[in-house]
């Protein structure tokens, strides 16, 4: 799912934006030709006039030259302040930038976090009452991850973290979201199910993408995956209750074995 607008560079805030730099540095061009053009043609004249000294208001090529030299020098000069202004806001804009993606996406893995997974959620089930259709969600948790910090450290543990959310974001649809609730937690939304089958497929995908070995600093690291499933609207119609039921599928499909997956109305 794409997020909505307001990401990217054009959408800080503010006064001046770094693409408005040219045309302001332009709209200072055009007011210092025209004051020219005023000065040599008519306010000249006038000061000159109190003054005693005669002064013609005809257009000659003294003064257009006049004219034209003083709007370039000051399009010169305007170029170093007009690029330190332009990066600035630049600048700023990037920082603004990030602290959005920083409040709605996980910081190791990049993902969506918590609060924007729920509102994507929270979207396609709305799509879903609408269209009649059905949403799944799943719950997928690392099977002992534990043992691979405490064996390969936690920084090679953050690299298969990584590597893991790549996989699964690789997977999925466009229209499908996978999330970092924490920990080795990840929550994946399905819209658009046409039936048990495609999550079925879905879910067997996911676990045999995570098993392929992840190269880690010289060594390979396997991982398994565990996976509970809910339906909308056949298992629940509310988010945090679809939440709660795939949690409590993946913990039964954990009892299994490694590597399983559990629907939420497969559990006692």
């Amino acid at each position: 799912m794409t997020e909505g607008p307001g990401a990217g560079e054009g959408g800080a805030q503010g006064v001046l934006t770094p693409r408005h730099v040219p045309f302001f540095m332009l709209a200072v061009l055009i007011l210092v030709f025209l004051l020219s053009i005023a000065w040599e043609f008519f306010l000249e004249e006038g000061v000159l006039t109190f003054f005693g000294v005669e002064n013609s208001a005809e257009p000659t090529r003294e003064h257009w030259r006049y004219i034209v030299l003083v709007t370039a020098f000051n399009g010169i000069a305007l170029l170093a302040p007009g690029w330190a202004l332009h990066r600035a806001l630049t600048r700023r804009a990037r920082m603004e930038a990030e602290i959005r993606r920083l409040a709605s996406h996980d910081g190791l893995t990049g993902l969506p976090n918590r609060g924007l997974f729920m509102d994507r959620l929270g979207q396609a089930l709305r799509r879903a009452r609408r269209d009649g259709t059905q949403v799944a969600v799943m719950f997928l948790d690392l099977d002992d991850f534990k043992s691979i910090n405490d064996s390969l450290g936690h920084g090679r543990g953050d690299t298969v973290l990584r590597a893991v959310a790549d996989r699964l974001s690789a997977c999925l649809r466009g229209t499908d979201t996978v999330a970092r609730f924490g920990g080795d937690e990840f929550v994946i939304v399905m819209t658009d199910v046409g039936g048990r089958d495609d999550v079925v497929a879905m879910a067997e995908k996911l676990v045999l993408t995570v098993l392929q070995p992840i190269p880690v600093g010289g060594c390979e690291a396997s991982v398994h995956a565990s996976i509970g499933i809910a339906l909308y609207p056949g298992d629940a119609r509310e988010p945090e209750a679809l939440l709660t039921g795939a949690d409590r599928a993946m913990y039964q499909a954990k009892r299994q074995g490694t590597g399983r997956y559990r629907f939420t109305d497969a559990c006692p």
